[in-house]
């Protein structure tokens, strides 16, 4: 089954609440809860919803044929996996280590973290990312695959958009949900836990490849944080676009976070302002991607994204509606 998805362009953690808690019904960390089958879970409807919000990208369910071209999160913790990936990107892009340790864990949480945060805010649910996980991220426009080749010639995912696989149906729900009791389903006594659960499967699933780029000098764990909270709210609001609306979404965030403190200098942030009679607004990311540090970015002013916490609110606001009149006159 195939379906599309946006793709975006271009430590420890510590918690005030357990990050198992007691009240939340899940094994230890090895263990395997088999998750049953996509054709009659409950999860594929909450993988339709958000497939259909978005474009450009694919995510699938189910284990992947011999065909597909995409490598199991896990392979992200093989030192030899992460040098290839590194090499790849500083040949791509002629940028610093701290870029290209950047851009890979950029690239590598991006979609997962996404699903995550918006299947929380939209559904109450937290979908299960250990080891569940195939990737196809494209960190690069030329050059061979992270595992030292690429099948399909030219481009290194063959001209195909990135993308996710989750592999088997297995999340954390509330005990009302009607998800409750299906194969691979587990639940959470109440939402606080739930959120419990829902950072605990972050923490996991990121900060070996955490460790991993910070030992090498590649990624401070604060940046690594920052891309993980960026991210994971990104899915808060996708979900508040869908429906919700964005009071609710950031209500939900906040809700989520407190009572935890994160290794990371800052948090997304919620910019609102008035435009030609309407409210907008836009979320202030809690970490730069470093694309100011490439040597043909240097220079310019447009070297920091618009949601980058470098730029001011004065100029993001101004590119944003400058970018917005643009479109308006290219149609």
């Amino acid at each position: 089954m195939r379906l599309i998805i946006i793709l975006m362009p271009d430590g420890k953690s510590q918690h005030h609440r357990p990050v198992h808690p007691g009240g939340v019904c899940m094994q230890d960390d090895t263990a395997h809860i088999p998750g049953g089958t996509w054709s009659d879970s409950p999860l594929r409807p909450s993988l339709e919803r958000f497939a259909a919000l978005h474009t450009r990208a694919d995510v699938r369910w189910g284990h992947p044929e011999e065909s597909d071209d995409g490598y199991r999160y896990e392979a992200l913790y093989d030192p030899g996996f992460i040098g290839r990936f590194l090499d790849q990107i500083a040949a791509e892009f002629a940028g610093p280590p701290a870029f290209s340790g950047t851009r890979l864990f950029r690239v590598a949480h991006f979609l997962p973290l996404r699903l995550a945060g918006y299947l929380f805010a939209a559904e109450g649910r937290v979908i299960r990312l250990r080891e569940n996980l195939v990737l196809r991220n494209a960190a690069h426009r030329q050059g061979s695959h992270p595992h030292g080749h690429h099948p399909h010639g030219g481009h290194p995912h063959g001209g195909r958009p990135p993308g996710l696989r989750v592999l088997e149906p297995r999340a954390v729900v509330l005990p009302d949900d009607p998800a409750a009791g299906a194969p691979g389903i587990e639940t959470a006594p109440d939402r606080a836990a739930l959120a419990d659960a829902l950072f605990a499967e972050v923490t996991a699933l990121a900060e070996p490849l955490m460790r991993r780029l910070h030992d090498l000098g590649v990624l401070p764990p604060g940046t690594g944080w920052g891309i993980l909270l960026d991210f994971l709210a990104a899915g808060f609001l996708a979900a508040g676009r869908a429906g919700t609306g964005l009071d609710a979404a950031w209500a939900a965030w906040e809700e989520a976070i407190a009572g935890r403190t994160f290794p990371a200098r800052r948090l997304p942030r919620r910019l609102q302002f008035t435009a030609d009679g309407r409210t907008d607004e836009i979320m202030v990311h809690a970490h730069c991607c470093l694309r100011c540090a490439l040597p043909h970015m240097k220079d310019r002013e447009d070297r920091h994204c618009i949601e980058c916490y470098l730029e001011s609110d004065e100029n993001r606001i101004a590119r944003l509606l400058g970018r917005r009149a643009a479109g308006a006159h290219a149609h």
